[in-house]
């Protein structure tokens, strides 16, 4: 027997999705899913959800930015890089995490590379880590 979790056009659930299930769902690559304790990493991001214990944060790949090491929110390494035609999807890691962004074609980057990574922190979901119910910001 399965529930409804979400009703509403696909753009507006992708953009707003009211949960973990609906937000990995939709997407490809699907949506980043960071621990908590890498938030403590990032005092301007771990701001503006406050006082919450037991979150993880979710961010779409084309959420985030590639740029210059030493200049972003962390920095990574390029793992690989897949070649699309209109976009590059990127494998990306740090000592303790691996995550994916897109980028445009145009993006010059090689596998091994350490690179600066952004995101606004407007674009990320914070969802209870229990339950998975998205947390509002």
């Amino acid at each position: 027997d399965g529930q409804i979790q979400q009703v509403g056009k696909p753009d507006q659930i992708y953009d707003d999705p009211h949960n973990l299930f609906v937000a990995k769902f939709l997407g490809s690559p699907p949506i980043n899913i960071f621990e908590e304790q890498f938030f403590q990493k990032l005092p301007d991001i771990i701001e503006i959800i406050k006082n919450q214990k037991n979150f993880l944060a979710g961010i779409r790949p084309e959420q985030i930015k590639i740029i210059e090491k030493d200049k972003g929110l962390f920095n990574a390494t390029v793992k690989m890089i897949s070649s699309l035609g209109s976009e590059k999807i990127i494998h990306l890691s740090t000592s303790d995490l691996n995550f994916v962004a897109k980028a445009t074609p145009d993006l010059i980057i090689s596998e091994g590379e350490d690179v600066g990574i952004f995101f606004e922190k407007e674009k990320v979901f914070f969802f209870e880590k229990e339950s998975g119910k998205r947390i509002d910001t």
